[in-house]
């Protein structure tokens, strides 16, 4: 135990003399704001002209220039900063402030910190332990408070024994200061979601629940298994009071004969956190979604064997597929009124994206028909009225 609070006053203090890794990047952040809250667990993040993705580590984008750099600008970081955390995660962007957090991949030790996007300072608001940290440390941001998770060492517990710790809900200020206990978790996988008019959101074995910050009280939103699904609620995304996310079919799917395997089918689901009722918003099965405030992207789900070699029965690794349709749709927030955006059968655009004034923003891939395989992945802008792929400049 000496040598993990060692390890994190190291890390601490060395946050502490290199505090601004960026030179003031966002000169105007009042351009693009959002009603979306995504679930801590994302990739991107929109201020101004710029916006903000990990990929083993922060970058940043500028819409205006198309370029694309390491938010670390601070030479004598040396590859040890925060902002280049591979296990980095977006939390929100709130008042002018990226909030983050990072762990390190080989102390476990987690911090929780923010950016300063009109300055590049960067604060660290809390440091955790391995032992202390939760299985998944991203925290959410409300009402000028930071609300975490974080584990506890049980009276008369062994401090080496995970299992003799437990998880908790904690609440600080937003700018840094004491923490205050708010409620007590079921255990390790109990995750926090989100914060709305007073509850506290988690998932615990892929089921949705709520905490009310008064009463303790806690109480089951959504039960999958009710409705015909299983597994993960995935890319969480909450609007106006409304959880939106995906989930897989337990019965219905596709196999590939080439490659032998079942793809099971998942659907875009809208959870109304106030009432607890449920809908699938759209009929069809899909790969991706990004939730906008006006409108729900997508991807539909299907299988593309892009590449069938002769000898697929005996090496169906080989086999080159898309689980999505090279058709990017968008539909209203209540899943009516689909219509076709954008198509290219060659570039996967499924993950890690945000939509802004008509354009795609993220990370993409591109199909080499040569060489039965995919690029490297590069960032890069879709217009989705011209349908132009464009690839960032990359500054190093």
């Amino acid at each position: 135990m000496m040598k993990i609070k060692r390890m994190i006053t190291i890390l601490t203090l060395f946050v502490i003399i290199f505090t601004s890794c960026s030179e003031k990047p966002d000169s105007n952040n009042s351009i693009y704001t959002s009603k979306v809250v995504k679930n801590g667990y994302v990739e991107m993040g929109v201020s101004g002209e710029n916006i903000y993705a990990t990929w083993r580590g922060l970058y940043r984008y500028n819409k205006k220039t198309n370029e694309i750099l390491s938010t670390c600008q601070n030479p004598e970081c040396k590859g040890n900063c925060l902002l280049e955390s591979p296990l980095l995660m977006i939390s929100q962007i709130v008042d002018s402030r990226l909030y983050f957090s990072s762990k390190d991949s080989f102390t476990g030790v987690c911090s929780y910190s923010y950016m300063d996007l009109l300055t590049g300072n960067i604060k660290v608001l809390l440091t955790l332990s391995m032992l202390d940290s939760p299985e998944s440390c991203a925290p959410f941001i409300t009402d000028g408070m930071m609300y975490y998770s974080r584990r506890e060492l049980r009276d008369g517990g062994d401090a080496k024994n995970p299992d003799d710790y437990q998880s908790y809900i904690f609440r600080m200020p937003s700018s840094g200061g004491n923490s205050e206990k708010i409620c007590t978790l079921a255990d390790y996988y109990d995750l926090l979601r989100f914060v709305y008019e007073g509850k506290i959101i988690t998932t615990y074995k892929d089921k949705l629940y709520s905490t009310d910050i008064e009463t303790r009280e806690r109480s089951l939103i959504y039960d999958p298994e009710k409705y015909g699904y299983y597994g993960a609620l995935n890319y969480m995304s909450m609007l106006d009071g409304k959880v939106y996310f995906m989930i897989s079919s337990r019965e219905s799917g596709e196999r590939s004969v080439y490659k032998n395997i079942f793809y099971r089918y998942n659907y875009l689901i809208s959870v109304d956190l106030k009432s607890g009722s449920a809908y699938r918003l759209l009929d069809k099965p899909i790969s991706s979604f990004c939730l906008m405030d006006n409108a729900i992207y997508y991807s539909p789900f299907e299988l593309r064997h892009m590449y069938i070699p002769e000898d697929y029965s005996t090496k169906p690794q080989n086999v080159s597929v898309f689980l999505a349709s090279a058709t990017l749709y968008a539909c209203d927030i209540d899943g009516k009124n689909s219509r076709a955006l954008f198509t290219n059968e060659n570039v996967d655009f499924v993950e890690f994206y945000t939509v802004v004034e008509d354009c795609l923003y993220g990370w993409l891939w591109n199909y080499d028909q040569e060489a039965h395989g995919f690029s490297e992945i590069y960032y890069g802008r879709i217009d989705l009225k011209t349908g132009n792929v464009t690839p960032a400049i990359v500054v190093e």
